[in-house]
């Protein structure tokens, strides 16, 4: 005769499924967190460096500001510069080297914003000789401006489940 014991016991079955929802429903939970985190610091990030709003447009001025993104050997990298040229003129040939320019305008100072930016940034130079053997000095490795914001998934619209189907989570 069964004891009661064993009458009330989970079927392997019944264990795995329970485990495998539970396994899905956290995975759930930390993506949900995760992409609560970049949103929060994208959002973050837009705030603390908006500051090419700062600069005074000037259709007068000597010189231009640029900044463009650009790739070698599968890697993205960023050009700061000044030029009194348009970047056509300044890099003639090699201006189908940018991938995107993703600032390009005439402001007031520009020479000084750009040394600015230098010694602020100094730390993310990446020593490059990519256009006209030059211009080493203004290359980083990162988007010290925060132009080139970039999104995986589109975080504006909440992401919603239908359940949980054998173990596995059905969006």
């Amino acid at each position: 005769m069964k004891s009661n014991y064993y009458s009330t016991e989970k079927s392997h079955e019944e264990i795995i499924k329970e485990r495998d929802e539970y396994i899905a429903k956290k995975r759930l939970e930390d993506e949900i967190k995760y992409y609560k985190e970049i949103k929060k610091q994208s959002i973050q990030k837009k705030e603390k460096h908006n500051i090419v709003d700062k600069f005074i447009k000037n259709s007068n001025a000597d010189n231009r500001l640029y900044y463009f993104r650009f790739i070698f050997k599968n890697k993205v990298y960023y050009k700061l510069g000044i030029t009194s040229q348009t970047l056509k003129e300044r890099y003639g040939s090699e201006y189908k080297k940018i991938d995107k320019i993703l600032y390009d305008e005439k402001i007031d100072s520009a020479i000084k914003i750009e040394k600015e930016l230098k010694n602020q940034y100094k730390d993310d130079i990446f020593p490059l000789k990519y256009f006209n053997d030059g211009g080493h000095t203004e290359i980083f490795d990162k988007d010290i401006l925060n132009l080139d914001i970039k999104w995986v998934y589109s975080l504006s619209q909440p992401l919603y489940t239908k359940g949980i189907i054998n173990g596995r989570l059905d969006l």
